[in-house]
């Protein structure tokens, strides 16, 4: 399971929720990843992904809430982090990785960016 909690203590950081279930459904372990400096982590079903690694890991995209960049965290199989990286971008107003695609010698990351030289244009318009 992946999805956002927040902290039970002040500051109640928003953060990244993971938990491992067995094959009945009983929980195994979990995780809260947070920002280490203090920001707040987000995660949507539309533009974020998680995949199982062939290490017998996991790999998710997520995003960092407050500079809008797209990150990818690479867990063990018990849930610790093994890395992570935010791909900062000062050109573009957002970045969101939807699909991770696992290669030997690292990951294949395929998203989205919002350019700031191009607003938005909403897909339907209602008059």
């Amino acid at each position: 399971m992946y999805g956002l909690a927040r902290q039970d203590t002040s500051p109640f950081q928003q953060c990244l929720f993971l938990a491992r279930f067995d094959s009945i459904g009983q929980p195994v372990d979990h995780k809260l990843i947070c920002d280490p400096n203090g920001g707040t982590y987000t995660a949507g079903i539309n533009w974020s992904s998680i995949i199982s690694t062939s290490d017998g890991g996991f790999a998710l995209t997520a995003g960092s809430f407050e500079a809008n960049d797209g990150m990818l965290v690479k867990l063990r199989y018990d849930l610790s982090i093994e890395f992570s990286t935010v791909f900062f971008d000062t050109s573009n107003l957002v970045e969101f990785y939807r699909y991770i695609i696992e290669q030997s010698d690292g990951y294949i990351l395929i998203g989205y960016v919002v350019d700031p030289e191009k607003p938005l244009t909403p897909l339907f318009s209602q008059p």
